[in-house]
């Protein structure tokens, strides 16, 4: 389930770098102190996951 997802990220992420792609990776619990979106150029693609929880 979920935890086997979670415990996996590291791997796929690295994956992906390992492609040459560029991941911003943020949490749940993560707060910016300021807009990030002003660093940002062209255009990207965003995924988002969600545990279904409610």
């Amino acid at each position: 389930g979920f935890f086997n997802f979670t415990s996996r990220r590291p791997r796929h992420l690295l994956d992906i770098l390992e492609l040459g792609y560029n991941v911003m990776y943020n949490d749940v619990d993560m707060v910016w102190l300021k807009d990030p979106f002003p660093f940002f150029k062209g255009n990207h693609d965003v995924y988002f996951t969600d545990d279904m929880a409610m």
